[in-house]
């Protein structure tokens, strides 16, 4: 160990070194590693590099990890990690292959399950190979629970609501023949993946233009055609096509981004006529008013301690550097140290508007018992 000391345990800047050519360099507390560079190799021989917080029993960090084989495979993965080393908040997990990048997986996570709006995609056998399929939407528990779309982004798209990982209720998916000139589109109901009930669909091939025709299902098996019932609008379908694609292109954070898909999904297909989104931008508008509150207080701290709010609290003069170059240095009153280590996160995420609100409010509510990591 070399580095600041403060009361024979590191504190301030060091570096640690460990058996297996294992290293870290970065910020300690009172003996504790909170931020910096890990690098290991694994038992495969790949080297490891972890690049952010160190998170603990009770500290979500956030952190950007990589792993470099030797054929060139690389994977990353930037998310919020609690001490098990499972995902909890946001995270997207990037394959990188000699040829082609793949984003594996990207959303929000609780206990290293998908759950709020995500995608994921995962390789399928088709043909004589296997294709990548994407699946996108709202998760509950590691599956599609909600609005959702798939596609093996060769034959067939699948887009409605779902439940369990298979569509359940109101669905639409298309069908193009690969190999041929069969096209199909259906809206129908579905009940755990299988067409139940009547279903609207469009044939077409090269010996006919398209017709639609009305279908009764049971079980994914059609039993009757031809019956004249009220056709399913599409006009949902549309509306969120549209909407994904505006949101993709445009010029902001990716969790800014997971959060204005997830409104627009309720409100086109889940019937919220707006008001997601209306409350989305107002959240968004509020966390805007409390990061120029506290980028304010920053600028306006002294650097003079000053005195216990209470008893048994301490009161630290810190300094604050953002990516900007805007250095303020503020007081952080804390009763415990993985409290001060929570404050100091929350600081930084307010001062320096680092769209990372969740995970500092929840870290200040587990270690100070405040969603602001407020002490009295």
């Amino acid at each position: 160990m070399h580095g600041d000391c403060k009361g024979g345990m590191a504190h301030g800047i060091g570096r640690a070194r460990a058996a297996g050519n294992t290293k870290f360099v970065g910020e300690f507390d009172q003996g504790r590693m909170v931020r910096g560079i890990f690098e290991t190799y694994n038992t495969k021989g790949e080297r490891l590099v972890a690049i952010g917080d160190v998170p603990s029993t009770d500290l979500i960090g956030r952190t950007l990890v990589a792993v470099f084989n030797k054929s060139g495979f690389q994977w990353f993965r930037y998310a919020d990690f609690n001490g098990d080393s499972k995902y909890h908040g946001f995270a997207i997990n990037i394959w990188s292959y000699p040829k082609i990048t793949v984003v594996r997986f990207v959303g929000d996570f609780q206990n290293h399950q998908s759950n709020g709006f995500g995608a994921s995609q995962v390789r399928r056998p088709w043909g004589d190979g296997k294709v990548w399929n994407t699946w996108i939407g709202v998760y509950e528990n590691g599956s599609l629970n909600g609005p959702g779309a798939w596609t093996n982004a060769v034959e067939e798209v699948a887009t409605g609501e779902w439940k369990n990982g298979k569509l359940n209720g109101v669905g639409y998916s298309q069908y193009n023949d690969a190999t041929g000139d069969y096209h199909m589109f259906d809206a129908c109901n579905y009940v755990n993946g299988q067409r139940q009930g009547m279903c609207k669909v469009f044939h077409s091939n090269s010996f006919n233009s398209g017709e639609h025709v009305w279908e009764k299902y049971n079980n994914g098996e059609m039993v009757d055609a031809s019956y004249n019932q009220t056709a399913f609008s599409l006009g949902q379908i549309l509306a969120f096509s549209m909407g994904a694609a505006i949101i993709s292109a445009a010029d902001a954070p990716s969790a800014a981004k997971m959060q204005v898909g997830q409104a627009l999904f309720q409100d086109t297909l889940g019937g919220g006529g707006g008001s997601n989104l209306a409350a989305l931008k107002s959240s968004f508008e509020q966390q805007a008013q409390r990061a120029q509150s506290s980028s304010t207080s920053s600028a306006t701290s002294g650097s003079t301690s000053t005195a216990s709010a209470g008893s048994g609290l301490t009161t630290e003069q810190v300094n604050i550097s953002c990516p900007s170059g805007v250095t303020n240095t503020i007081p952080i009153t804390y009763r415990t140290r993985a409290c001060f280590v929570a404050a100091k996160q929350f600081a930084e995420t307010y001062s320096c508007n680092k769209f990372d609100y969740e995970r500092v409010a929840t870290n200040c509510q587990r270690l100070c018992g405040h969603p602001q990591c407020l002490q009295k």
